[in-house]
C-alpha cells in the first residue's frame, strides 16, 4: 500500500496558497513575498513528505513555483530573474523527511 496526498488535499492546499497570495502580494516586497513562501512551501513539505510521495510533493512545488511566477511576471520578471531570486530565497527542493518503511524501521 502506497501513501499519497489525496487530490482533494493537493488542490485544496493550492487554492489556499493563491488565496494567501492574492491578499497579501500588494502589502509585502517582493523578498519578504518570496520567504514567506518558501516557509509555506517547507511547512507543506515536511508534512507531506513521506516514503512514496516524493512525486506528489515534486508536483506540488512545481505548482507552486508556477503561480508564485504567475503573480511575479506581472512585477515584470522574466524567468531567469525569477530562478535568481529562488536562488537567493534559497528555495527548497523535495526530500523525504518521514520514512514509513517498515525495512527501515528495523535497522539499528
Amino acid at each position: 500500500m502506497f501513501a499519497r496526498s489525496s487530490r482533494k488535499k493537493f488542490h485544496a492546499s493550492l487554492q489556499k496558497h493563491t488565496e494567501w497570495l492574492k491578499k497579501h502580494r500588494h502589502r509585502l516586497k517582493t523578498g519578504a513575498l518570496l520567504r514567506l513562501a518558501k516557509l509555506k512551501l517547507v511547512g507543506h513539505l515536511n508534512y507531506y513528505s513521506i516514503t512514496d510521495n516524493g512525486p506528489r510533493c515534486e508536483a506540488f512545488r512545481i505548482q507552486f513555483m508556477r503561480l508564485w511566477f504567475k503573480w511575479l511576471n506581472r512585477r515584470s520578471y522574466t524567468w531567469e530573474q525569477y530562478i535568481q531570486a529562488l536562488a537567493w530565497v534559497g528555495w527548497p527542493l523535495v526530500r523525504r523527511v518521514h520514512d514509513l518503511s517498515p525495512l527501515a524501521r528495523s535497522r539499528p
